[in-house]
């Protein structure tokens, strides 16, 4: 019965850690957890950060792989829009065909 009991505490002494299992940052959850976790502040942070949602990474890959001619056609538009001033347009422009 004593075995039991000594189970369930050290469950629940390290519940942030096992919601936090699946986190990017689970070894940082997890170090919170066992050094700090027996204040009620360290546990209750540590469990926050674990039910708290992962954010993910974004990473934008420029395939600039846009003809020349695809480029120049966008460019025109934003110049036909008033986006772009004459000089901007004539300077990127010249960006663009020099390659």
């Amino acid at each position: 019965m004593e075995f039991i009991g000594i189970i369930l505490i050290l469950v629940l002494y390290f519940l942030p850690s096992i919601i936090g299992y699946s986190h990017r940052n689970f070894g940082s959850i997890f170090l919170l957890n066992l050094f700090l976790g027996w204040t009620a502040i360290g546990w209750i942070v540590a469990i926050i950060w674990a039910v708290s949602n992962d954010k993910k990474e974004t990473i934008i890959v420029n395939n600039n792989k846009k003809s020349v001619s695809e480029k120049l056609k966008e460019l025109k538009e934003l110049h036909d829009d008033g986006t772009l001033t004459k000089e901007e347009f004539e300077a990127e422009k010249k960006y663009i065909l020099r390659g």
